[in-house]
């Protein structure tokens, strides 16, 4: 299973991906290694592409960020509980395309009318929370945002900049149509597609700027050691 919260730390500066699926598997497990991670991290760029899920975990992972110097880029969906995430950032940029979703938290329970009572109540105070963090970032009264809370209330990038849901509108990476090289194996075969997309994905990367060159040659040369075989 793909983790939902992934996390690459270099040097002081951590580097996270938010995916799909938040806190729906193994969420102590990474909320810990990742709060482990960034640990002294001077900074933290987070992507964040994600339909949502839990929010108490999005309340968790909003509160170990908003104190550290946290960027945040939406390149795409940012809905219900990812939103909560996002807004920990000190700056936040969306992509043109991308989107937020605000609505309040959702609970399927079961069992008597004391415990209904007892989810109802703490999905209020989850939905007050939500809303306090979303005021406080945004600086709209609690009324409006209230109001977003209170159905599924979708934000297109330039809503949300107006809303103050973020600072910042950029474009989306154009990533060139590339050919792989036409390689040939001991077979005379072209490449696999996974290889085929590799390079695809290299080739569009572009120039990569590094602070020791021969540092990530030997990194490059480890993975490659590790990583790719050769078809049978």
């Amino acid at each position: 299973m793909t983790p939902w919260l992934q996390s690459q730390r270099l040097d002081d500066v951590v580097f996270a991906n938010l995916g799909h699926d938040l806190g729906c598997f193994d969420r102590e497990t990474e909320l810990d290694e990742f709060r482990q991670r960034i640990k002294g991290a001077t900074r933290i760029e987070l992507t964040i592409c994600s339909c949502g899920g839990d929010s108490v975990v999005g309340i968790r992972l909003h509160d170990v960020l908003r104190l550290r110097h946290v960027e945040v880029l939406i390149s795409g969906q940012c809905w219900s509980a990812a939103a909560t995430v996002a807004l920990a950032g000190r700056h936040i940029a969306i992509q043109r395309g991308g989107s937020i979703l605000l609505h309040s938290p959702v609970a399927y329970a079961v069992g008597s009318p004391s415990e209904l009572r007892a989810e109802a109540e703490q999905l209020e105070k989850l939905a007050g929370r939500i809303a306090s963090i979303i005021a406080e970032r945004t600086g709209q009264t609690m009324a409006t945002v209230t109001n977003w809370l209170s159905r599924d209330t979708l934000f297109d990038c330039e809503k949300a900049k107006a809303a103050g849901l973020v600072d910042e509108i950029i474009e989306a990476p154009r990533l060139p149509c590339v050919e792989a090289p036409t390689c040939q194996g001991p077979s005379g075969v072209g490449p696999t597609e996974a290889e085929a997309l590799f390079w695809q994905w290299a080739t569009a990367f572009g120039q990569v700027n590094v602070r020791d060159r021969q540092a990530f040659g030997r990194e490059l040369a480890t993975w490659f050691t590790r990583s790719v075989k050769e078809e049978s």
